[in-house]
């Protein structure tokens, strides 16, 4: 039932936008030598700093350096070949692993400037507020760095629009679903990782999408999404028990987001929310479901691609408990771009789940 020609994310959908400019890889070159000279930079300057703390992040950069110095010359041979996309929305796996040390420069740079703002502007702030800040500016510089990378291999290299990667409004009725989860989450009392409500309405948007791409079936009756959605409940309480098994189990690993969450904001909820629930939506449901997926999808049918995409989400969040609830999010939060052939209401969906769950940790008196 996951033919080509269901509705999609997939750039080489018929009502793909055609790309707004011609594709400028020799730009997209330029950029990425230049990210590479900046990696080699701060190799040298991690060493000189202190060379024996230091040796694991200058490995890390220095194959970030590698990484783009080889991605500057394919691009450059690209250009010079004059080399073409039909259609030009289609990226491939390049761009994928080009965009990981792309994103961590870029990021550093943005950050290196956004704290250097914060500093200038901040300077007549509590020392609570300006850590808080300055935290905050880490994320948004490492998120926008991510973002700037995304934009590069896609618009700038490969021609495409912002609407390929699913910036484009969804179509109608799925705002609906997208509204049961988020009342889900929003009547939970506490964190949403560790309840059971979160998952009822996680657990019912699977279902009833899965079985919405059943719409070819014959007879099916018209009370049969309702009653596969309903089956959700048995399978988001499983998975609650699970989690608050691992949650017992491991409570340290538990502990570790509220513990981030609190030394990184110092109780500084309107900022904790401008960085957690408004910056950090935005750029993973571009970079996972828009980027990541878009990319699988054109590949591979709705399920798997979903799926890798969901699990990889989890894993990105590095944290063992996380992992699971974190998958399975993903997994319906690409379900639901899929349906909708847009990331919108995925960022409203991933919007209230970090709502909910920074507001509950910020305010948590006890991390254990």
């Amino acid at each position: 039932m996951e033919d080509d020609a269901a509705p999609s994310l997939r750039p080489a959908h018929p009502e793909a936008v055609p790309a707004s400019r011609p594709p400028r890889p020799d730009v997209a070159s330029k950029v990425l030598l230049v990210l590479s000279v900046l990696c080699f930079l701060g190799v040298l300057e991690f060493v000189a700093d202190t060379p024996a703390r230091s040796v694991p992040v200058a490995l890390v950069v220095a194959a970030c350096a590698v990484a783009l110095l080889w991605g500057g010359s394919l691009l450059r041979r690209e250009a010079r070949l004059e080399i073409t996309l039909d259609p030009p929305a289609r990226w491939d796996w390049t761009d994928i692993v080009l965009a990981i040390p792309a994103g961590l420069a870029c990021g550093g740079v943005v950050g290196i400037l956004a704290d250097a703002l914060v500093v200038n502007v901040g300077g007549g702030a509590s020392k609570t507020t300006l850590t808080a800040l300055e935290n905050a500016a880490a994320d948004i510089g490492s998120y926008a760095g991510i973002l700037i990378a995304i934009l590069l291999m896609v618009v700038v290299r490969r021609g495409a629009s912002i609407r390929d990667l699913g910036w484009r409004l969804p179509r109608s009725g799925w705002w609906l679903l997208a509204a049961v989860v988020i009342g889900a989450i929003a009547n939970q009392g506490g964190p949403p990782i560790l309840g059971v409500v979160p998952y009822v309405g996680i657990g019912f948007a699977v279902f009833y999408i899965a079985f919405d791409r059943l719409a070819d079936w014959p007879n099916r009756p018209e009370w049969a999404p309702l009653a596969m959605g309903l089956g959700g409940l048995a399978m988001a309480s499983l998975v609650a028990v699970v989690i608050n098994k691992l949650t017992v189990a491991l409570p340290a690993e538990a502990a570790q987001q509220c513990q981030n969450v609190q030394n990184d904001f110092n109780g500084a909820a309107a900022i904790a929310v401008l960085a957690v629930a408004v910056i950090t939506p935005i750029v993973e449901e571009t970079a996972f479901r828009g980027f990541i997926y878009g990319w699988l999808r054109q590949r591979i049918a709705v399920t798997p691609a979903a799926a890798i995409s969901g699990v990889v989400f989890g894993i990105s969040h590095a944290n063992l408990v996380l992992l699971l609830p974190l998958s399975i999010f993903g997994i319906m939060l690409a379900l639901i771009a899929e349906r909708s052939r847009s990331i919108l209401p995925t960022m409203v969906v991933h919007a209230s789940f970090n709502l909910v769950g920074v507001l509950a940790l910020i305010s948590a008196p006890s991390c254990s």
